[in-house]
């Protein structure tokens, strides 16, 4: 089924599921009766395909648990992350830290308690990681006492208190997470935890804050049925390969040519090595704005993450005058329902890869975005790691492998912190690193569409973000106006640019 749908993303058609029938975006003045015919044959399973992706049912195997051994052999995520490393262990750029704002009357005996609770539950949160036989593996070390450090400090000084608390890693010996309480007031305290990403992700950061309110408020947990190291040996197993070999063929197929690199427009030369410093700048759509969204997406069947990724694909587009742009996107990598609850680094990043023509309309490139976004979100067991190893990558220490520029979108729901007699809520700090040249991520949340544009300080000034946001606006402008508009129609540039053309 794959490979009917890269014969379809070829063929640049797009498909969606309107109520349960398949639907079809078929380009002009391009020969398709073989294609249309094969896709007449395979209705049914094109169909039962795209329902059980959108939903991403992942059946597997049961994950076994890894005998017990001194060294566990790593994930393909943490391969790739412990080699990032061993390029610079003084770096930040993968520290994961975060701090909630707690008011009320703290028990500091029982935070203790709760955390100490948390690192013998997690084998990830007592992990190092070791040479042995000139392979890096993971260990996990016997139950220990968190140790939390304790400030004292007025609200003026918490950025600093907070910056000077996220400190290196030692990857080798540990420990690989943090504690710290900041004290403003009897009844004022600021929680920092920070954690290296090789043992925990964005979601991973969630299930440990909500296990602590669980904890802290008396409740029990139920008992995790197996640990990372045990998926991670799974996930390497070659029975394990085998399953997802169709998947690899996938993703070889989609990079059987690998796409020059993005040439974004910037204002200082690339560096030879490059680097994480960043900025972000964060903008949010006015209520009519969103509501013609939402509704475009009603009307197209499509979804705010396919919409705001064929958007941020126009804008690269308008700015490089590239046509085949690769754009990452993460993914939680949890298909299995047994590791929903547990800490570890799990999140998988996949290169979307889509080629855009001018004369396309908006609603024909949202449908090409649209079958190929399902189609790649259907392939995600396969590692990014894996596939830059076979793909064999060169080597530029001043770029990513396949891609520069990233994409996330993110829905909050309403709740979030609570737990009875102390009031929490998170404590925004900025942390200026960009991993890549630029992401974009937009977020839906309260009924409103706020878009933030992180970016390398080293590459582009704030102007020029400024700028590229005033483009993004007008991308959005053009298509509430008209999805049927022409994306060689569509103008970015301020009347002032204009004149001076």
């Amino acid at each position: 089924m794959e490979n009917l749908l890269l014969k379809i993303r070829k063929h640049k058609i797009g498909l969606h599921l309107d109520n349960g029938a398949l639907r079809l975006n078929v380009p002009k003045n391009r020969d398709v009766r073989e294609i249309l015919e094969e896709i007449k044959r395979h209705k049914v399973e094109l169909i039962r395909f795209i329902e059980n992706n959108q939903t991403v049912n992942s059946k597997f195997k049961v994950i076994e648990k890894a005998p017990e051994k001194d060294y566990y052999t790593l994930s393909s995520a943490q391969k790739r992350m412990y080699f990032l490393y061993t390029l610079d262990k003084t770096s930040l750029s993968y520290n994961m830290p975060q701090a909630v704002c707690l008011e009320g009357d703290l028990e500091i005996d029982l935070l203790r308690k709760v955390f100490n609770t948390l690192i013998a539950r997690h084998e990830s949160l007592r992990t190092v990681f070791k040479i042995v036989d000139e392979v890096p593996v993971q260990k996990i070390l016997d139950n220990q006492e968190i140790d939390i450090s304790f400030f004292n400090s007025t609200e003026l000084e918490v950025p600093k208190k907070i910056e000077s608390f996220i400190r290196p890693f030692d990857l080798n010996n540990g420990p690989l997470i943090r504690i710290g309480v900041i004290r403003l007031s009897q009844r004022k305290h600021i929680l920092m935890l920070d954690m290296h990403h090789i043992i925990t992700d964005g979601v991973s950061n969630g299930v440990f804050i909500n296990e602590f309110m669980a904890l802290y408020t008396g409740k029990t947990l139920s008992p995790l049925s197996v640990q990372y190291k045990d998926y991670a040996e799974w996930q390497q197993q070659d029975s394990r390969q085998l399953e997802i070999s169709d998947q690899k063929d996938f993703w070889l197929n989609l990079f059987n040519e690998v796409a020059q690199p993005l040439n974004l427009p910037t204002d200082f030369k690339r560096p030879r090595i490059k680097g994480y410093q960043g900025r972000t700048i964060s903008f949010t759509l006015d209520t009519e704005q969103t509501k013609k969204l939402k509704s475009i997406n009603e009307e197209l069947g499509s979804t705010g993450f396919m919409l705001f990724l064929s958007m941020y694909h126009i804008l690269l587009y308008k700015l490089t005058n590239q046509k085949d742009i690769v754009i990452g996107t993460p993914v939680s990598g949890r298909e299995h329902e047994d590791l929903n609850n547990m800490i570890g680094m799990f999140v998988n990043t996949l290169p979307l890869r889509n080629e855009l023509k001018s004369e396309y309309t908006f609603r024909e490139f949202l449908s090409i975005i649209k079958t190929n976004t399902l189609a790649c979100i259907g392939n995600q067991s396969y590692q990014y790691e894996s596939l830059i190893d076979e793909l064999q990558v060169k080597r530029d220490t001043s770029r990513n492998p396949l891609f520069d520029v990233l994409f996330s979108y993110q829905n909050f729901m309403e709740g979030g912190l609570d737990i009875p007699g102390l009031k929490l809520s998170l404590y925004e700090n900025d942390i200026d690193i960009s991993k890549f040249d630029m992401s974009l991520i937009a977020t839906e949340a309260n009924n409103e569409f706020s878009l933030h544009i992180t970016y390398s300080t080293e590459l582009f000034s704030s102007d020029t973000i400024e700028r590229f946001i005033s483009y993004y606006k007008r991308i959005v402008n053009s298509i509430i106006a008209n999805v049927d508009i022409k994306l060689s129609d569509i103008n970015i540039l301020s009347t002032q640019e204009q004149n001076q053309l």
